[in-house]
């Protein structure tokens, strides 16, 4: 489908114009500031939807302003009316019609349905940075989320770096805890402690027996009539066992502390190294994942079949040819651009070009000979071009001069 009639009324800078395209070139000329930038806003207005549209679309001065376009196929009336009752200042109107005159109940559907990238410029596709023109040709990669993949990646990415810097954290504490060659078992000090109170109570009773014998002799010493009753409670009593040495006791629970200190320290620092190993782990995994998604990525760029000859995806850019595509020739440039642009709009075969200006002739003819052989038609804005069969537009409106 392609452009019949076109005809617009008070839209942007326009007062009344009816185009009736003649041919596979549609070249709107005329100086700066008189409409002829409206023309190609206008189509894109009527068919791509209200939020393609500029916050003011109504000719100054006037309330109303309409867009009709015959597609053959179908009608196209697109109105704004002035308003105050929204934010945006105006209303729009949008009526679908087929050639029998039936409205669509959806008619914007309908247009999304039928236009591609109607808003691509193969100009512009020429001259964008390489990142740019790869983002444009991912439309022919379907089934890739790029965007989802972009995010999730994001996301991981995120979540690695705050791993790794757990894991440098852990393991730094792992590394200050220092260790001798040798690691002993843990020790119960508990059991040393009971047997230091216990040695304490047995040697407060020696010494309690020690003072009621001191006593005893002090007690025979004055009271010599009661020497032999005395010598027989001496005489039958039981040797007095050795005193224990706590000493010992004490260095043993000193050492048994630092016995346990050691073997404490190793086994937070075992937990420690553990918990650095996971996180790496969890690490590796997060790569992984992301190389993972990319690899997809990248195998169904590769599997990609774009309908332009010659062009193909690179690493991160387009390739003309084999080449980057910014080394191809002038010609095969433009030749590209075109064929890029009629792909992304099969259905409504409509290509815009808004700066045809920086065409000189020979890529002129060019761009119409592409246009013919595809069979597109092109609606390309230049500035005084002097070709007959330029549609002039002069302060609003398509002037008598060619």
């Amino acid at each position: 489908m392609k452009i019949v009639r076109f005809e617009a009324e008070n839209v942007k800078r326009l007062a009344v114009v009816e185009i009736n395209p003649d041919g596979s070139i549609v070249e709107v000329t005329g100086k700066n500031g008189n409409g002829k930038s409206s023309v190609l806003d206008a189509i894109w207005w009527a068919l791509a939807g209200e939020s393609a549209v500029d916050p003011k679309p109504i000719r100054e001065g006037c309330e109303e302003a309409r867009i009709f376009l015959d597609l053959g196929e179908y009608k196209v009336t697109r109105t704004f009316t002035l308003s105050d009752r929204n934010a945006k200042g105006y209303t729009t109107r949008l009526i679908v019609e087929n050639a029998e005159g039936t409205r669509a109940t959806s008619p914007q559907a309908l247009l999304d349905s039928l236009i591609g990238k109607l808003s691509f410029d193969p100009l512009d596709f020429e001259r964008a940075k390489p990142a740019e023109q790869f983002e444009i040709l991912k439309a022919f990669v379907p089934g890739v989320d790029f965007a989802g993949i972009a995010r999730l990646n994001k996301s991981d990415y995120d979540k690695r770096t705050d791993v790794n810097r757990d894991e440098k954290r852990v393991r730094a504490q792992a590394d200050a805890i220092k260790l001798p060659a040798f690691i002993p078992e843990e020790v119960d000090e508990a059991d040393l402690i009971r047997e230091l109170e216990e040695a304490g109570e047995h040697n407060a009773g020696v010494e309690r027996r020690k003072a009621r014998r001191e006593a005893v002799e002090n007690e025979i010493a004055q009271l010599q009539a009661r020497l032999h009753d005395l010598h027989v409670l001496r005489d039958g009593a039981e040797p007095l066992p050795d005193l224990i040495d706590t000493a010992a006791l004490r260095d043993r629970i000193a050492d048994a502390k630092e016995t346990n200190d050691i073997a404490r320290r190793a086994e937070l620092k075992r937990g420690l190294v553990a918990d650095a190993d996971r996180l790496k782990d969890e690490s590796d995994a997060l790569t992984e994942a992301m190389a993972d998604r990319e690899a997809k990525k990248s195998a169904a760029i590769a599997a990609a079949e774009i309908p332009v000859d010659g062009i193909e995806f690179g690493d991160g850019i387009v390739l003309l040819n084999g080449v980057p595509f910014e080394q191809g020739s002038d010609a095969e440039r433009l030749r590209a651009a075109i064929q890029i642009a009629a792909a992304m709009n099969p259905k409504l075969k409509i290509i815009r070009v808004r700066d045809g200006s920086r065409l000189d002739t020979d890529s002129f003819a060019l761009l119409a000979d592409m246009a013919e052989r595809m069979d597109a038609q092109v609606w390309v804005e230049t500035v005084q071009s002097g070709r007959a069969t330029a549609v002039v537009i002069e302060d609003g409106r398509v002037s008598a001069a060619g």
